[in-house]
């Protein structure tokens, strides 16, 4: 390649429909990577307000531990509003906290203590202390 042709090879001359796609396609692999992408190359940077990128971003550590969405509400609000499929999975996976308590209550109320006792330690763990006294106050 020659000197003087180099700069017809940049991000800036592609037109931004094959950047979106690109950039689309990272995301499909690695959020992760989507963020990395995003920070640090500006002819790159789409944010989640495009559909096509929100839909297929790859989300997989939250769809593992859907408590970990309450952290990332706005890019949650994105991806759900462009119906990513795993975004209304952890959605729905991560509002039964308050149905788990009551689980562990009832149990406990009903003499199954230690069965109680482990599910509402595993939704200490799992959402936090706090989490599970909001729930109290919710319920």
């Amino acid at each position: 390649m020659e000197p003087t042709n180099r700069s017809l090879t940049r991000l800036d001359t592609m037109p931004n429909g094959m950047l979106r796609l690109i950039i689309s396609k990272v995301g499909a692999a690695s959020s992760t990577d989507y963020c990395n992408t995003v920070l640090t190359c500006k002819s790159l940077n789409f944010s989640l307000d495009d559909p096509l990128i929100a839909k297929t971003l790859n989300i997989a550590p939250l769809v593992e531990r859907p408590h970990l969405a309450n952290r990332y509400e706005k890019t949650m609000e994105s991806i759900l509003a462009a119906n990513n499929l795993d975004a209304h999975y952890v959605k729905a996976k991560r509002d039964h906290k308050e149905a788990k308590y009551l689980y562990g209550v009832l149990h406990m109320a009903l003499g199954m203590i230690e069965k109680g006792k482990k599910i509402l330690t595993k939704l200490t763990e799992d959402e936090g202390l706090d989490s599970v006294e909001m729930s109290w106050e919710n319920i």
